[in-house]
């Protein structure tokens, strides 16, 4: 008996995931000595969240982000900007683009300034040289439906953006907008979700591809299973991730077509880059998956990174993506907790003694594939970019001269939660060679 309790211990002790695992080999890590934030202020207990990055024309980097001052969210929160330029890069003393900090901020780089957006109503500032801050006001007005999250895009003589709205006050839509120097449009609407459905986790993408828009979103749908047998009907939830295109810049958007569904697993974020020309969706579900535009259909979802080749405990457990394309190959960035730390041990998988409510640690990495598509033995190799013990929450990634430079939020130690370490949080720069 004793025999037959040891073996089943040691079972459940592997397939709860051991001492936390190594997981599958990955590369060595790509220097992340820069820190955007520590000359902000930031404190342990604040929060680093709503990063952005942008290019523009001339090579030069815009990073924004949300600074907010321990649980006390956008009463005592601020809106950050730098500039990224030359070789080296190197960065511009950080500029504060407003105190009050109302949401996830986006930024567009243009010819006639940097350009940023937040809110609910999509406040408007404007950024010329050298750092000055010109506020433009909401583009939305009361009437306009609540903007619950959205992107912004450089587009034709203007920028356009997309927005999901707040289901609780003017139900769950999909709207498009395109601002300009004489102001803003009337938002046009891309797609109303059925009766049934309600926002996903993800952030609505907006992408510019061969002279039309992409649109990418989610939602999450359930259907139900009558068994005749049992006289009972089964519910079960599922994100479908969805796509429209524009051809007129955004004045007029396709119906929506189904990029992927994943049954059981919702989709924390999704991102889009270019591959010879055309798009490629990149989603986090219960791992990393693509779904590659082929001129009139999304390919079948296929699986990437090394996550079908580990099975380190949290290694499915994605919480951001972000992709770019370097050199004309798609890259794919995204955080995953392979390495996170747990109490569990084979002789108690529990954790604790007798055990645990709360086994796990809430520590996760930064990885990237440069090359997303790249055919090598046992797939593409993935860098690791964090320490040990640290905590990522959200990435940002474009290419600037044959690098992917990577931005990356989060604190540099966790406990088992992201404040017991008492560490200030961070915003770390990687830089990765394309190739």
């Amino acid at each position: 008996m004793w025999k037959l309790i040891g073996k089943s211990a040691l079972v459940l002790g592997l397939l709860a995931g051991g001492c936390g695992g190594a997981g599958h080999p990955v590369s060595r890590r790509a220097a992340s000595a820069i820190d955007l934030a520590q000359s902000t202020g930031v404190t342990a207990g604040d929060r680093i969240d709503g990063l952005d990055l942008a290019l523009d024309a001339q090579g030069n980097l815009h990073a924004v982000w949300r600074h907010t001052h321990g649980r006390e969210g956008a009463s005592r929160g601020r809106l950050m900007y730098r500039r990224g330029s030359g070789k080296p890069l190197r960065w511009s003393a950080p500029v504060v683009i407003s105190t009050v900090a109302p949401g996830m901020p986006q930024v567009v780089a243009r010819a006639n300034g940097v350009h940023v957006f937040a809110g609910p109503r999509l406040h408007h500032w404007q950024l010329t040289e050298p750092g000055r801050v010109h506020e433009h006001g909401a583009l939305l007005d009361r009437a306009a439906p609540q903007v619950d999250a959205f992107d912004a895009l450089a587009a034709g003589n203007g920028i356009s953006i997309v927005f999901r709205t707040s289901p609780l006050r003017s139900g769950l839509g999909l709207y498009g907008l395109h601002w300009t120097q004489g102001g803003a449009a009337a938002p046009r609407p891309i797609a109303q979700a059925l009766p049934s459905s309600s926002p996903g986790r993800a952030v609505p993408k907006l992408h510019g591809a061969a002279g039309r828009l992409l649109a990418i979103w989610t939602e999450t749908r359930s259907s139900g299973a009558f068994d005749a047998s049992s006289g009972v009907t089964s519910f079960q939830a599922r994100d479908e991730i969805l796509a429209s295109w524009s051809t007129d810049g955004g004045v007029h958007w396709s119906p929506p077509a189904r990029v992927a569904s994943t049954p059981g697993s919702d989709v924390a974020a999704v991102a889009v880059a270019d591959s010879g020309g055309s798009p490629v969706v990149f989603y986090a579900a219960h791992g990393v998956f693509s779904s590659h535009w082929q001129g009139n259909a999304w390919s079948p979802a296929a699986q990437r990174a090394d996550h079908s080749a580990q099975s380190a405990p949290g290694a499915t457990d994605i919480t951001a993506v972000t992709a770019a394309s370097c050199e004309g190959a798609p890259a794919v960035a995204w955080a995953d907790a392979r390495h996170r730390r747990t109490d569990r041990r084979w002789w108690n998988p529990l954790g604790g003694a007798p055990w645990s409510d709360n086994p796990d640690w809430a520590n996760n990495d930064v990885f990237v594939i440069e090359r997303a598509f790249a055919r090598q033995a046992g797939g593409p190799r993935p860098q690791r970019l964090t320490q040990d013990g640290s905590y990522t929450g959200e990435i940002a990634m474009t290419a600037r001269d044959g690098r992917l430079v990577v931005l990356h939020s989060g604190q540099a130690r966790v406990g088992k939660s992201r404040h017991d370490a008492n560490a200030a949080p961070h915003l770390l720069q990687s830089l990765v060679p394309c190739s």
